[in-house]
């Protein structure tokens, strides 16, 4: 059987490398090393179930990181995994038990994504909610995340935003471009004139520039 014949801190210190019989064999957290000593004799086992729990212990740190910045889909969560080479089986629990503690709520996060995108970039509620399949978010979570969204307002909103980056065109300019840009965000043709005639009366009736 294999003997250990070193274990070495990294250098961030969170976790050690484990060397057998004089050769670098695998890393683990200092956690999962707590009881191994120099010396010691490792089935093979006894290293499958070292490297697996270490592999599970990444899997779930990655995961925290990843949830940390802002919530995720579950999707985002288990591709994420799988890109950063992650095996299958331990995604699948990875997410069981992330899951389990209550770190994704599929709900919460299609609250999350419709309310991001109410206060920096407004959009219509049907592009919204393909957003949100396209997330992995079931569709009935997605129409519920959109229900209350007034676009009247959200149109407006837009076109406030996109104001400032056509500032100093001529009308006609002015109302292509605003039209065009409003119809992007997935609004209708008839919400876009809509909102291009309040634009203009909040402006007094000023050309709009």
């Amino acid at each position: 059987m294999p003997t250990i014949s070193a274990i070495r801190p990294q250098k961030r210190g969170k976790r050690v490398n484990l060397f057998l019989d004089g050769r670098f064999a695998f890393a683990l957290a200092k956690e999962t090393a707590q009881g191994l000593e120099v010396g010691k004799e490792l089935s093979p086992e006894e290293v499958e179930a070292l490297t697996r729990k270490d592999t599970m212990e990444r899997a779930r740190d990655f995961s925290l990181r990843l949830l940390s910045y802002r919530p995720r889909s579950e999707k985002e969560v288990r591709e994420r995994l799988g890109r950063h080479g992650f095996p299958q089986g331990t995604v699948e629990e990875t997410m069981a038990r992330l899951k389990g503690q209550g770190l994704l709520d599929e709900g919460a996060f299609a609250r999350f994504w419709k309310e991001g995108r109410e206060a920096a970039s407004p959009r219509s509620k049907r592009l919204i909610q393909q957003e949100l399949l396209r997330k992995g978010i079931d569709p009935e979570l997605a129409r519920e995340a959109v229900q209350g969204l007034d676009e009247d307002e959200s149109a407006l909103r837009a076109a406030r935003k996109k104001a400032k980056s056509l500032k100093g065109l001529d009308e006609e300019t002015f109302r292509k471009k605003m039209l065009s840009y409003l119809l992007r965000r997935g609004f209708s043709w008839e919400l876009a004139r809509r909102t291009l005639v309040r634009l203009k009366e909040a402006s007094g009736g000023a050309p709009i520039e």
